[in-house]
């Protein structure tokens, strides 16, 4: 899903709600894993002060952008059991991901496309868990 903390709020609001109800429902399902994944594209208000570097975005802004979502989106009540992400460059916007997603006690699962061969070695210890 595509969803940006900094964007239409009211767009935001009407994706958690309805996220919500497929994430209460697949709980109450009991054998069904929800798989959120996560889509952080940029407003052309976010590009402008980066003078239209989108890969400058993916590095400054996305990750932050990233555990914002992931906030707004618990606190609507939307509980994935694993969250899937975008590629990240850093091993740090890695672990604040992982914390994020494990807020509260929560135990999650995170998965990533990364970006490059070198970053999966860099970002990969504790940011996948096995199933249980």
């Amino acid at each position: 899903m595509r969803f940006n903390p900094e964007g239409d709020q009211a767009l935001n609001r009407v994706q958690g709600e309805r996220l919500k109800q497929l994430s209460d429902y697949l709980a109450g399902a009991g054998a069904s894993r929800f798989m959120l994944e996560l889509l952080v594209p940029a407003e052309a208000a976010q590009l402008e002060t980066l003078k239209g570097d989108k890969a400058a975005y993916d590095s400054q802004l996305r990750p932050s952008l990233m555990v914002g979502a992931i906030e707004q989106l618990q606190a609507a009540g939307v509980e994935p059991d694993i969250w899937k992400v975008e590629g990240l460059d850093r091993r740090g916007d890695c672990e604040r991901i992982v914390a994020t997603a494990r807020a509260g006690g929560r135990i999650r699962w995170a998965a990533s496309s990364w970006a490059a061969a070198r970053t999966t070695k860099r970002c990969a210890s504790g940011w996948r868990s096995p199933p249980a």
